[in-house]
């Protein structure tokens, strides 16, 4: 735990904690602190930047991890619709949610094409 080099330790099991637990108080519990303590860490800058910042980690590493096994869940529909073995129900199902992405894919790769996104961009990095 290193990476929370400027949080006590317990802090940083409360931060895990946190990160991890469904609410403040299951992570109170998890870190054995009182909701108060949480409450009270959550108010102190250092804790919530660091808090801030493994947050955005973790949804990153989420996204990152989705974006990854879209091409197999397309895969998997395409072969849900062209599976002739299965109930009706199921390939038009699939069929509907291969449509409905390709033309979300065709408007977000309008957007793609806009000049003004990359101007965006730049002005990010």
């Amino acid at each position: 735990m290193e990476f929370f080099s400027k949080l006590s330790r317990q802090q940083q099991k409360g931060l895990l904690a946190l990160l991890f637990s469904k609410n403040i108080a299951a992570a109170a519990k998890k870190a054995g602190v009182s909701r108060m303590t949480m409450y009270r860490w959550l108010q102190d800058p250092v804790f919530r930047e660091e808090f801030r910042k493994q947050y955005e980690c973790l949804l990153l590493d989420v996204t990152l991890h989705l974006q990854r096994s879209s091409l197999k869940a397309a895969d998997l529909l395409v072969n849900i619709a062209r599976d002739t073995k299965l109930p009706a129900g199921s390939r038009v199902s699939a069929c509907r949610t291969i449509i409905e992405m390709g033309l979300k894919g065709t408007q977000f790769d309008g957007i793609l094409k806009r000049d003004d996104i990359f101007k965006d961009v730049e002005n990010f990095l």
